[in-house]
């Protein structure tokens, strides 16, 4: 590989995608040389692997296929896809989201711009870009300048090179799902019990890409620190984030979601601390 050749590998993880897979696809078999599929489940209950294998083998793209033990949160499996990956940038995106724009532009900037290594796009709905309350993604990065570790809203780190945000001429469209409260309640719930897990899991069986002994020193750090600060944050946090997300989405039903998923994870921390405690007494 020459030093200007760019090489990029798309990372996905999916699960139950059969009707979004081939349009995801579609949108991005001219931007990427290279896809990584990953299943979140060893025993496939759709067609969404079938399907990507078909349109592939027709529009003769470079496809891996793995199938991983079922996690039930994407990001967990993410360290996975990363090492996968044969390109030295990669980009990562999920069965429901579309790169939107020429974005063909982006591997001229990155062949011009040799000192980012990682690259930000707005991410939202349609609603939300419309009316200016998409947020930011790491969706793009060079592969030995980053690390990540396998747990749920982890960022990619950067360990060398610059941050760049992208303009708003290309983005990353998030397909709006209209889902019941209820299911966003029994979603928060669920998301919020892996979460917490992840909190007491050693360091060894996380899965990660790209860390050193500092870096994981560090993550462990600011996981005992939060354990440690669970009753306050469990309070604090969940208000903060229920207020921040109404009032940039103006959505009380997602807005509360997502304060109820940070309230009972911080909440399922504080009480596996306790009984840590108690069973240790």
């Amino acid at each position: 590989m020459r030093n200007n050749d760019i090489i990029i590998s798309a990372c996905i993880v999916v699960y139950k995608e059969e009707n979004n897979i081939k349009e995801l696809l579609q949108n991005i078999e001219y931007f990427v040389d290279e896809i990584i599929l990953v299943h979140d489940g060893e025993i496939v209950e759709d067609k969404t692997l079938e399907i990507a294998e078909n349109f592939c083998n027709k529009r003769k793209i470079s496809l891996k296929i793995f199938k991983r033990p079922h996690a039930g949160e994407a990001e967990i499996l993410r360290p996975f896809s990363f090492k996968q990956a044969t390109g030295n940038w990669i980009f990562w995106i999920d069965g429901d989201e579309r790169i939107m724009g020429d974005y063909q532009e982006i591997k001229v900037f990155i062949r011009d711009h040799s000192n980012v290594s990682r690259i930000r796009f707005l991410l939202g709905t349609a609603k939300e870009l419309k009316f200016n309350r998409a947020k930011r993604r790491e969706c793009l990065f060079r592969k030995d300048s980053v690390f990540y570790f396998g747990i749920p809203h982890q960022k990619v780190g950067l360990l060398n090179g610059e941050n760049y945000d992208y303009p708003e001429n290309i983005q990353i469209l998030h397909l709006e799902k209209r889902r019941k409260f209820r299911q966003l309640i029994q979603r928060s719930l669920k998301w919020s019990k892996i979460y917490a897990e992840c909190f007491f899991k050693p360091i060894q069986e996380i899965e990660k890409f790209n860390t050193n002994k500092q870096i994981e020193k560090d993550f462990d750090n600011s996981r005992k620190k939060k354990i440690n600060y669970a009753f306050f944050l469990m309070f604090f946090s969940s208000i903060k984030a229920t207020l921040t997300i109404f009032i940039k989405r103006r959505d009380i039903k997602i807005s509360l979601s997502v304060g109820l998923f940070i309230f009972m994870s911080y909440f399922y921390i504080m009480i596996r601390r306790f009984k840590k405690i108690f069973n240790f007494l």
